[in-house]
């Protein structure tokens, strides 16, 4: 069973790290951009509920999936193993769209088109769940060693 926090339609402004780097090498090439601040984000109408996160990668996995998930509603006490993260909680909590209007004018449709996650989602949980990424998490037998779990 996996828990998640509210009713997993908090949004989130996901972007491979190649669209940010490669929007950074261009912004420094571009002289129009010289001494102006940008934000590197996926923009107004890309970002991504952490309700359609999860369902992606379980389905991807072939875990049996959305039966295994329980979504914790609003006002619900966070279980107490989760107390390490509240005060992340907030930031899931509010409504985030942040202005992406600078980097449109300076980088190409090619680049902004990249920054979508119906672009780069499903091929990183595939690579993911190809792989075995994040099957073996070090920090994992870090926490089970404090606690006294074998």
């Amino acid at each position: 069973m996996l828990a998640v926090f509210r009713d997993g339609a908090a949004r989130l402004d996901l972007v491979p790290v190649d669209f940010v780097t490669e929007a950074a090498m261009r912004l420094l090439r571009d002289p129009r951009a010289a001494g102006r601040t940008y934000h590197l984000t996926a923009g107004r109408g890309h970002t991504v509920p952490v309700r359609r996160l999860i369902e992606t990668a379980i389905g991807i996995a072939g875990d049996g999936a959305p039966g295994n998930l329980r979504f914790l509603g609003a006002g619900a006490p966070a279980p107490r193993r989760w107390r390490r993260m509240e005060s992340f909680f907030a930031y899931l909590d509010c409504g985030k769209e942040f202005d992406d209007a600078g980097i449109r004018g300076h980088l190409g449709r090619d680049l902004l088109a990249r920054r979508n996650p119906g672009v780069f989602l499903r091929p990183v949980f595939e690579f993911c769940a190809a792989t075995g990424w994040g099957a073996r998490l070090p920090w994992k037998d870090a926490v089970r060693a404090r606690e006294g779990v074998r």
